[in-house]
């Protein structure tokens, strides 16, 4: 008689941590991981998302909350292959201003050194680990975005020279309605609006426009052609937007605009590639 055996297939295991900031004498701290898997691996895993949490929170500012989901195997756990990270958080702020509504970022395929991890509770990548991440940010988050201090301006030449276009923090509106981000950078001593929309094909495109011009630098007939070249300008510093986070590298892919929430919001979705974590001495 023939028999039959059945391979039993290895249990893919996702671990959930959210970090939770509690007070202690007026100062905020981290609560302790409450770890209590029923194996090796659940030890592993839960502990690799305590410090994915728990190194976000050192380099924030302020957070209304952050998670990180693990997806493996209980054999790769052990080796430190991760098939799957996820780490998303609300009301984001960094030091520098940076901040957000809303982040979701994933990689797959993560290889750690499980020996720094466990010994030193650091988490070191063998590899860059690469994914996607997608961002909300309201009228006052994409003010801080554009004029953040890592963010370097984009730069025009105008007779000979190379000359910046200074992004301005005040007066963005996010438009879900007509599919436009308006705001406001200043050219020449001049300040220029700029409508940034969302192509058909995707990716971004920006119309760059004068307000009231009063520069003797500029003679009427000149003023086309230069929104024409502006216009090209600040759509390539959306659509070749690099954003280095000490190691975290965050790359454009396309946006789009939502009405849901307590505001309007434009939603960037990111390419990531995470060579390290950023160091917690940096401010950002």
């Amino acid at each position: 008689m023939a028999s039959s055996r059945v391979t039993r297939q290895p249990q893919i295991k996702r671990t959930n941590f959210e970090g939770v900031a509690t007070k202690h004498n007026g100062n905020a701290r981290r609560s302790p991981p409450q770890i209590t898997p029923n194996s090796s691996s659940g030890v592993t895993s839960n502990l690799i998302s305590y410090l994915a949490v728990a190194a976000l929170k050192l380099r924030r500012k302020d957070q209304t909350s952050v998670k990180c989901f693990v997806n493996s195997s209980p054999s790769e756990i052990i080796r430190g292959r991760l098939e799957k990270a996820t780490v998303t958080g609300k009301g984001w702020s960094s030091p520098l201003g940076l901040t957000c509504r809303a982040i979701e970022a994933t990689v797959t395929n993560c290889e750690l050194d499980m020996g720094k991890v466990l010994s030193k509770r650091k988490l070191h990548l063998v590899i860059p680990a690469k994914g996607d991440a997608m961002i909300a940010m309201n009228n006052f988050d994409f003010g801080s975005f554009i004029t953040h201090p890592l963010l370097k301006a984009p730069q025009h030449k105008f007779l000979g020279e190379l000359r910046d276009f200074e992004f301005l923090k005040d007066d963005v509106s996010i438009n879900p309605v007509n599919k436009s981000v308006q705001f406001y950078g200043v050219f020449l001593g001049e300040k220029w609006k700029c409508s940034l929309e969302r192509p058909t094909n995707g990716g971004a495109n920006v119309i760059v426009s004068p307000t009231n011009l009063s520069s003797r630098m500029l003679d009427e007939d000149m003023v086309p052609a230069l929104s024409t070249e502006l216009s090209r300008l600040i759509t390539d510093f959306f659509t070749r937007l690099e954003f280095n986070l000490d190691g975290t590298i965050l790359s454009f892919r396309d946006m789009m605009l939502t009405s849901k929430g307590a505001s309007p919001n434009i939603m960037f979705a990111l390419k990531i590639t995470v060579k390290k974590f950023p160091s917690p001495g940096l401010a950002f």
